[in-house]
């Protein structure tokens, strides 16, 4: 709630809200919000549908270590991540 209020302070569109955020620790775990699905997962490549947008994260040893209905945080060595439209 805070950080939709934030926005509309700042006058930023609310699409921007609905978009995903990705939060990185180091190069070993990745957080992203506002995800739809796992399209596919193994242990060197996951693809995820976002509302706009597909990422790809690659690297080694990844593990998925919770999945919620809009967020999902995956752990392993990350040594890239695309965003496709």
């Amino acid at each position: 709630m805070v950080f939709k209020e934030l926005l509309q302070h700042i006058n930023i569109n609310n699409n921007v809200i609905n978009e995903f955020k990705a939060t990185m620790v180091g190069f070993k775990a990745i957080m992203l919000q506002n995800y739809i699905k796992v399209l596919s997962y193994s242990k060197e490549k996951i693809v995820i549908k976002c509302k706009t947008d597909f990422v790809t994260i690659e690297g080694e040893n990844f593990s998925i270590k919770e999945m919620g209905k809009t967020d999902i945080i995956i752990t392993g060595i990350i040594k890239s991540i695309v965003k496709d439209r």
